[in-house]
Formats: structure tokens, sequence, C-alpha cells
């Protein structure tokens, strides 16, 4: 199974030198891919509400939801992440083998 670090697929900083990490397992019907996440908040029932703005064009992003206390959170889509991650591991990895040689 895969690893990817969300912070690294969206370019987001964070300090990743920590005692420990949350990994969310998420997976369609024949990937599954571990989530590397900066905290775990906890579960809700949410409504998806699709996105209209500069989020939309974002890969991996299914939509938006504004939770009980009012903030707003967007809704990752699994399937898409699982493309994104794996497409963005194989450039990586043609990189390197490039550096080496």
């Amino acid at each position: 199974m895969a690893l990817l670090r969300l912070n690294r697929l969206f370019k987001i900083p964070t300090n990743e030198q920590r005692e420990y990490h949350f990994v969310v397992i998420v997976g369609t019907s024949d990937k599954r891919v571990g989530l590397m996440v900066d905290s775990l908040i906890g579960e809700e029932d949410v409504v998806i509400k699709p996105l209209r703005d500069q989020f939309t064009q974002s890969p991996g992003i299914a939509g938006a939801s504004i939770l009980g206390d009012g903030s707003v959170c967007l809704i990752i889509d699994v399937s898409q992440l699982l493309e994104l991650g794996l497409k963005r591991e194989l450039e990586e990895r043609r990189r390197l083998e490039a550096t080496i040689r």
C-alpha cells in the first residue's frame, strides 16, 4: 500500500519533524492508499456542495461543506487523489533515476 503525504501533494508547508503522524486509509474498489494528515478532528456526516471558484480546478478536491461550527472544510475526491498521487510518485521516481544516471 502506498503512503501519500497530503502536504506534499498539495504543496502546503508543515512541520514534518513530529514524534508521530496520523494516517487515514482510503480507497476505491481496487486501490487503497494511506493519507498522512496533520491531525484528526473527528467524524461527521456532511452535505457536499460543489465548488464554483478557484478550487474547482484543483485535482483531488470534490467539493466543500460547512461544518456545525460554521467553518468550511474541503472534501477530497479519493479516486482523483489516488490517480494524482500515483502520477506524482512516478514522476518523482523518474526524476530521481535521471539524476542518478
